[in-house]
């Protein structure tokens, strides 16, 4: 029998997050049994996550101190009725009560999975403290890259890197072999790092001029609207 894993996630519209987990369950289907419990009503791909044989469970919007509570109680009452072998949570800081809920319903494997750049805390002990109830509470802690994982972790056994790779054949196009335009299709915010992807453009235009960019979304940290940009920034299209 698969083993059910319950994953925490905010919800499904096709971000990096939502997409990283069904790229894994791809890979582990044959093994194991993922399900998901997300915040708020329903979201048009979920279709899609359901044809996958994905159970989705609606659980309460997180706003505010009344909506965390909601969704603290709403998600008790799911892993008391529905008997998961594993919780696997996504939710930044908030893995921390979920986490903790699991562990004192005598889930073994929980998972604190961080997908986010380093925040900027109020105090600094903040960080430390948080730091150590993630440790508690989750039996292994991953993060997306190594600032990420020592903000939210620290060090420790239980303390992994795990980066956020995709499947490049699925990107890998006739246009590439015959020798065409490559184009990089990207989004303007600053956990993308804008600032390492115009120095990869950089490199990448000094070996072979033939390249051409593609920027598809909001210019959030005005990388485009803020400089004068030389080439091969000047050829870069905003969507």
């Amino acid at each position: 029998m698969k083993k059910r894993i319950l994953h925490l996630i905010w919800r499904f519209q096709g971000g990096g997050i939502e997409t990283f987990c069904l790229n894994l369950y791809k890979q582990l289907i044959d093994r194991y049994q993922f399900e998901f419990a997300v915040c708020g009503p329903r979201q048009e791909q979920e279709d899609l996550v359901e044809a996958l044989d994905c159970k989705i469970y609606h659980l309460p919007e997180i706003k505010g101190k009344s909506g965390k509570k909601q969704y603290l109680d709403a998600l008790t009452s799911l892993l008391c009725e529905e008997k998961f072998d594993a919780v696997h949570s996504h939710l930044g800081f908030m893995n921390i009560s979920t986490l903790k809920i699991a562990a004192k319903l005598g889930i073994k494997n929980r998972i604190s999975h961080t997908h986010v750049a380093p925040l900027v805390l109020k105090l600094p002990c903040e960080g430390a403290v948080r730091r150590f109830l993630m440790r508690r509470y989750a039996t292994v802690c991953i993060g997306c890259s190594t600032p990420t994982t020592n903000f939210y972790y620290g060090t420790g056994n239980k303390v992994k890197t795990f980066y956020s790779s995709i499947d490049i054949g699925r990107y890998y196009s006739d246009n590439c072999r015959k020798g065409r335009k490559f184009i990089i299709v990207g989004r303007l915010s600053p956990e993308k790092s804008p600032g390492l992807i115009l120095s990869i453009i950089t490199e990448l235009a000094k070996k072979d001029t033939t390249y051409s960019f593609i920027w598809v979304g909001v210019d959030e940290c005005n990388v485009l609207t803020d400089s004068v940009l030389p080439p091969p920034y000047n050829q870069l299209s905003l969507f």
